[in-house]
């Protein structure tokens, strides 16, 4: 299903021109629980379904800076009604692209680019540091996540076929009884290997045709141990670890 036509990615607007911040957006300059709260009251009484972006998860996100945006006495003419979602949304800077520039670009470009007007009721930074002591980003990435650090392997439901027609001298119930799968954190223990290189060993079998999707946010790959000692498994959702990384710790931070 594609988009409605008042949504715009993110991502699109990184090639447009980088104009100046927008005087409309006003801040109180002040902290809590390690959002910066910024807010226009203007914006906020008058928003009756602005849009943003918003990705899986997004609702969760927004319900946290709602009750922020409560706390700092917005005006009661205000309210995200979440049981009318198609004009109300999330956007959010990853961390690689969380600078003054593109954070101005995103909010001046969503304003004069979402036909009929967009209203931003509220924008906030989340450190790293929150992202991973909440687990915000597993829960924004949900399946993937899950299939990734919690599930084990012999818990997946999927249809075997999809394993087995890919590594087609395999069968799916001889490799959980010779525990040669696991999911992506076990995966770091048994192959003696930090996130970063089981992505790059993640991405060499799928240079070489030894992934496959076993259904949605869930994949597995014949991934071969960085340490070069010939081991091999087969490990589920094997990119998560340093995807996950990348919004984590104190140096990163994105911007909502």
């Amino acid at each position: 299903m594609s988009e409605p036509p008042s949504v715009i990615k993110a991502d699109s607007l990184l090639s447009a021109r980088i104009p100046s911040p927008s005087p409309s957006m006003v801040s109180d300059g002040s902290e809590q629980e390690g959002f910066e709260v910024k807010f226009s009251p203007s914006d906020a009484s008058s928003a009756g379904g602005g849009s943003h972006h918003t990705g899986a998860g997004g609702p969760i996100m927004l319900q946290r800076i709602d009750r922020l945006a409560s706390a700092k006495a917005m005006p009661a003419a205000f309210s995200l009604d979440y049981d009318k979602p198609p004009n109300q949304a999330l956007v959010f800077v990853k961390p690689h692209a969380h600078n003054a520039a593109v954070c101005d670009l995103v909010e001046s470009s969503l304003r004069e680019q979402i036909a009929g007007g967009c209203h931003i009721v509220l924008s906030c930074t989340v450190s790293g540091t929150r992202i991973g002591r909440k687990r915000l980003i597993d829960r924004h990435y949900q399946s993937i996540a899950r299939y990734a650090t919690e599930l084990d392997v012999d818990k997946l439901t999927f249809d075997v076929s999809k394993f087995e027609g890919t590594f087609k001298q395999e069968k799916w119930s001889k490799v959980l009884a010779d525990k040669r799968v696991c999911n992506a954190v076990q995966a770091l223990s048994k192959l003696g290997c930090g996130p970063d290189e089981l992505e790059k060993a993640w991405r060499r079998a799928e240079a070489n045709n030894r992934t496959a999707k076993l259904g949605p946010g869930m994949y597995i790959g014949l991934v071969e141990s960085p340490t070069n000692d010939r081991t091999s498994l087969y490990v589920v959702n094997g990119f998560y670890m340093a995807m996950r990384g990348k919004y984590i710790g104190d140096d990163k931070s994105i911007r909502c």
